[in-house]
């Protein structure tokens, strides 16, 4: 996703500079994006990662019951609010503005964001969060900025943080306590580790979009049966890096021509003698930090949308194109067609995600009639959500073969199950695939998958072993 979208984010930036907005435009931009966020704040507080009220939400529609305020994690959800809550907090400050209703609005909506992003122990949010409240705290005494636009925020943050350390919701004090050497910061320093030794097998031009975990997992169980200490976490696709992901994948290619440029063009406007630099590092960090220890360009395009109001908002405009561009008449067309496109794409991928959760919820069916009924399910065949479902169907088919001891069927599902692994390494494929050779009696396939899991996840192999070992 990433890849692709460096260049709907290139013209997203090039629209943003073309509008040519304002302090006092950005403001009342930046207000609706936090009120936005504060809305999807009260709907994941009762949700079962905070705290754990659902029958707040009972009557609810389905979509405004979503956990995370649907994104994919708690993790990836706290770097957003961050940012969005500091953004928005900066461009009041910046714009100077001055009523009291305006100041305790602001520092209601910081309490609640500020309370779920310490909520989410999330720790990388967390400290993020902090770090960058006291990177817009200095810049806001640098340019004289000390009145109530600044301690009433400030005050709610420190709230919300007192809250959470007080309250037996979220151990945030065990969480801080293990970010030093705990089990996350053990695992993540493996994937670091393994990830460069993947890039390092092919440094120029990388192993191929979309190829980390094929890539990555041979790499990790040859350092890991050469003796060297790591980690693993079940079905890893990503390096909990943004930077080494793009290593893995596109070598120093990805690295000099795509990351480089962007990075030295962004930080050259944001930074280079520019008064608002402090803004444009605390409103950006928390979402920049995130990408170097998660994958949230990869899996949040919200993410994407909020980072270029904020670099624009925020960089020198001096340094931008002055000149408005003259649009030959073909190209509104062209843009509202792609736009619908997206627009029609995005619905129809959310309404099959829809289908798809309805349909696990159908009453049982004899075993002929449901194979019958999802074979024909349509997100088998999406473009995007076909390759994760027919991944699961395999697995499952392969299941309901070994329970039936059917030797012949599970024979023509192998390869497929084998060609899953590579993509998702994790005990129900493991098992799945122990089971499979056992039955079949593939002796030597076997003793090579036990040794294989063995090495990713001990505990996982002993087990396998005292059920299989031949």
């Amino acid at each position: 996703m990433a890849a692709g979208a460096l260049l709907v984010f290139s013209l997203w930036l090039v629209g943003l500079v073309q509008a040519r907005l304002s302090d006092q435009e950005w403001y009342r931009i930046s207000q609706v994006v936090l009120g936005g966020a504060f809305v999807l704040v009260l709907l994941a507080l009762p949700t079962a990662n905070y705290l754990n009220r659902p029958e707040w939400l009972q009557s609810l529609p389905l979509v405004m019951k979503l956990p995370e305020g649907g994104f994919q994690q708690r993790n990836v959800f706290a770097s957003f609010l961050g940012s969005a809550l500091i953004w928005a907090w900066a461009m009041r400050l910046r714009a100077q503005r001055q009523s009291w209703t305006g100041h305790l609005a602001l520092g209601v909506m910081a309490f609640f964001v500020a309370w779920c992003i310490y909520l989410s122990g999330s720790r990388t949010g967390s400290v993020g969060v902090s770090i960058c409240v006291g990177l817009l705290l200095l810049a806001a005494v640098w340019r004289g900025w000390r009145g109530a636009g600044l301690w009433v925020p400030l005050i709610s943050v420190i709230a919300a943080l007192a809250l959470t350390i007080y309250l037996p919701i979220e151990d945030i004090n065990a969480r801080m306590a293990d970010l030093a050497d705990g089990s996350s910061t053990r695992t993540r320093l493996s994937m670091w580790q393994v990830a460069w030794h993947t890039g390092l097998q092919a440094p120029w031009t990388g192993h191929g979009l979309g190829s980390f975990t094929e890539a990555f997992h041979p790499v990790f169980v040859s350092l890991a049966q050469s003796g060297v200490s790591l980690s693993y976490v079940n079905y890893l696709n990503h390096p909990h890096n943004e930077t080494l992901l793009w290593w893995v994948e596109m070598g120093l290619f990805g690295w000099v021509f795509v990351l480089l440029p962007w990075v030295v063009s962004i930080l050259y406007l944001g930074l280079w003698r520019n008064p608002s630099a402090l803004l444009f590092c605390a409103a950006l960090g928390p979402m920049l930090l995130h990408t170097q220890t998660e994958f949230p360009l990869h899996t949040s395009g919200v993410h994407w949308w909020l980072a270029g109001l904020i670099i624009v908002s925020t960089v020198r405009r001096d340094l931008l194109p002055q000149r408005p561009m003259q649009l030959k008449p073909l190209w509104p067309g062209v843009i509202a067609t792609f736009s619908l496109v997206a627009v029609i794409t995005l619905v129809h991928t959310g309404w099959l995600s829809y289908q798809n959760w309805t349909r696990a919820k159908r009453p049982e069916l004899p075993l002929a009639e449901h194979i019958e009924r999802r074979a024909q399910d349509p997100e088998l065949n999406h473009f995007i959500l076909g390759r994760e479902a027919t991944d699961f169907w395999i697995l499952t088919l392969s299941r309901i073969a070994l329970s039936q001891s059917n030797a012949a069927w599970v024979g023509e599902l192998l390869p497929s199950l084998e060609s899953m692994q590579t993509r998702w390494q994790g005990p129900a494929v493991w098992n799945a695939l122990a089971q499979a050779y056992a039955l079949r009696d593939q002796r030597q396939q076997l003793v090579d998958h036990l040794r294989w899991v063995s090495a990713l996840q001990p505990a996982e192999g002993a087990k396998l072993r005292a059920q299989f070992q031949p």
